[in-house]
């Protein structure tokens, strides 16, 4: 059971919501990126959701499209942006999600290992616990799944709001 995963057991327990805010990774730069996930957790966030920068957010919108743009004129890469989070990592108790999707999933590379496998244990090294990949369709989800288990990362599907009742079960 990821970090993510305990964290929702324990506020459904509880009888609690949770408080998910969002930042961008490396927005102005990574060094803010790490104050502000400092902060929200003190704040009392139960998790936060980190972007990690990609060149076509299409799924986003523009306030998410104009952070990503800022991130990657910054000179915001997925190595770094997942070197910064390790660097923190042992000050953040809360599970961190990233939103991002498959193409930089796909095509990451580090360590000599390229693709999924290598991007997942990267990023669970740099303690990621959770993944949202808005381009990741339910038919080619399935591999991720069981991989993202194998590793320990959750991995969140979303729901587009024209789906049919038939695609929603």
């Amino acid at each position: 059971m990821s970090l993510l995963d305990q964290k929702f057991a324990e506020l459904r327990k509880a009888g609690k919501k949770a408080l998910i805010p969002f930042v961008m990774g490396g927005d102005p730069d990574m060094e803010t990126t790490q104050k502000i996930i400092l902060q929200l957790q003190a704040a009392g966030a139960d998790v936060i959701e980190v972007g990690m920068p990609f060149s076509d957010p299409l799924a986003d919108g523009p306030t998410i499209q104009l952070a990503t743009a800022r991130a990657l004129s910054a000179g915001m890469t997925p190595q770094k942006w997942l070197a910064g989070l390790a660097a923190i990592q042992s000050k953040v108790s809360v599970p961190l999600v990233c939103l991002t999707y498959w193409n930089p999933i796909l095509n990451f590379k580090q360590g000599g290992k390229t693709g999924p496998e290598a991007y997942m244990l990267a990023a669970q090294k740099a303690g990621i616990s959770g993944l949202i990949i808005p381009d990741l369709s339910l038919e080619a989800s399935a591999s991720v799944q069981k991989l993202a288990k194998k590793i320990g990362i959750s991995l969140t599907l979303l729901v587009a709001p024209t789906s049919s009742a038939k695609r929603l079960r």
